[in-house]
Formats: C-alpha cells, structure tokens, sequence
C-alpha cells in the first residue's frame, strides 16, 4: 500500500497522494473562503463539541498561560493596576468613567512624583519598597456614584493608602503645595 507523499508521514494514501488529515489541511489552504463558512457553521451547530475542545485546550496549556501572564504583569504593572482596581469599582457598583493608567501617570507627574501625604518622592519609596498607588478621595466603599473617576484620585505611597483606609474621605491635595514648601524650606 502506497503512503502519503507529505515527507516522514507514513499513513496510508487516500486521495491525490495524501493521507486523509493532510489532505483536508491542503483542502483548507486551497479553499480558505469556504473552509471559513463551514467552520463557521460547524461552530454553530456544535456548541458543546466547540466548549470541550476550548476546555481541553485551556488546561493542555495552563504553565503556558500563566507564563505569558506573569510576563505581562512584569511588562505593564500600572495597566495591571488599574483592571484592579477598576474591577474593584465595578464589583462595588460604581457606575460612570474609570480612570486610566495614562491618566494616573499624568496625575503622579502632577504632584512630582510624591506622595501627597507623606511627600516622600517615588525614589525615596522604591528604596523603601514601597511605591505609588492611586487612593480614593472618597473611598469606593462608600459607593458613590462616579467615584472612581481621576478627579476623586490622589497618588499615595502604599503605606499611607493603608494607613487611611475607607475610614474617611481624606484629601491631601489642598494642602500639599503648602506643605511641599515647608518642606523645601520656601515659604
């Protein structure tokens, strides 16, 4: 019996030289538009057949996956934070615009890159282990309608964030360029 012509398969010739699995994929390379529209329409109509074969791909690749998240998270912490944190806000009902990482970013940049509380810079912090996290003027706890918006943000150390909690609305903002010059020794 003749074998398929696809250079170190062995299984046995069916159709124009090739084995069946290499016949269909050089059918599908030749009629990529109709392949596409049967696919489709299998999809459709097996449902479950479609759900297994995602379930089986989902866990045959599992260290692959939380690899390429691992690698991700490294890559892009403030995009990270902010799904947290905005996923934090959906799951506490809070409705309206969520603020981004650019916009947070702007916002650090805003108060050079120190905490409004303590006024530590961003430099001070990382030699702390420590860094900047967005705080909630009005906590998100409290459920107020558009609280996760950038204008109820002010960028905190992790410590400070920690320290003032859901407790109470605390905004640093009004008084950090007052207390900056103190600090700076300009006033």
């Amino acid at each position: 019996m003749r074998s398929c012509k696809v250079k170190g398969c062995k299984e046995p010739y069916r159709a124009k030289g090739f084995c069946q699995p290499h016949y269909a994929q050089k059918w599908q390379r030749d009629h990529k538009e109709l392949s596409r529209i049967k696919n489709r329409r299998w999809r459709k109509d097996n449902p479950e057949s479609v759900r297994a074969a995602k379930r089986r791909w989902y866990w045959r690749h599992v260290e692959e996956r939380r690899k390429k998240s691992r690698e991700y998270q490294k890559l892009h912490p403030e995009v990270v934070r902010a799904r947290r944190h905005r996923r934090r806000a959906i799951k506490n009902g809070i409705e309206g615009v969520h603020f981004t990482p650019k916009q947070f970013t702007e916002l650090i940049a805003k108060y050079n890159h120190r905490c409004v509380c303590c006024l530590k810079t961003e430099t001070q912090l990382h030699r702390l282990g420590r860094k900047l996290v967005p705080d909630h003027v009005v906590p998100l706890s409290w459920g107020q309608p558009y609280s996760d918006e950038i204008e109820n943000i002010q960028p905190l150390c992790s410590t400070c964030n920690n320290s003032k909690g859901a407790r109470r609305a605390t905004d640093y903002r009004k008084t950090f360029r007052l207390r900056l010059d103190i600090l700076l020794n300009r006033a």
